[in-house]
């Protein structure tokens, strides 16, 4: 039987898990490692959440944390505001802006050529 993850064990994978496109703000799971909503029910709506949209990264994190203590817990959600989170100056949360912004863009550019052909 595997060993739990220590907290700074999973506060790595969070923080891999933010490297991932789209998970800038945290995706499926950001009522957690974001928001610090940390009790099982809050998890298991994030896993349901990521099992529905397929998303499997935030699925397998979503199980790690049921496995881990609610110290534990709030050890990962907690190293997002610190200064070794992907938070850090917020940089990460200006990229996912930056990237919705630029979608939108993209999206209203065709919008609009499809408008005026």
């Amino acid at each position: 039987m595997m060993e739990p993850f220590t907290a700074a064990e999973v506060a790595e994978i969070a923080k891999a898990f933010y490297q991932l496109p789209g998970n800038e703000v945290g995706g499926n799971l950001h009522i957690v490692l974001d928001d610090g909503n940390i009790r099982d029910g809050h998890i298991q709506y994030c896993i349901d959440a990521a099992e529905q949209d397929r998303d499997f990264p935030a699925w397998v994190l979503g199980q790690i944390l049921m496995k881990c203590s609610k110290s534990q817990r709030a050890k990962a959600s907690k190293h997002v505001y610190d200064g070794d989170g992907p938070w850090h100056g917020s940089t990460a949360w200006h990229r996912g802006i930056d990237n919705l912004a630029s979608r939108r863009t993209s999206a209203n550019t065709q919008v609009t050529a499809l408008q005026n052909p």
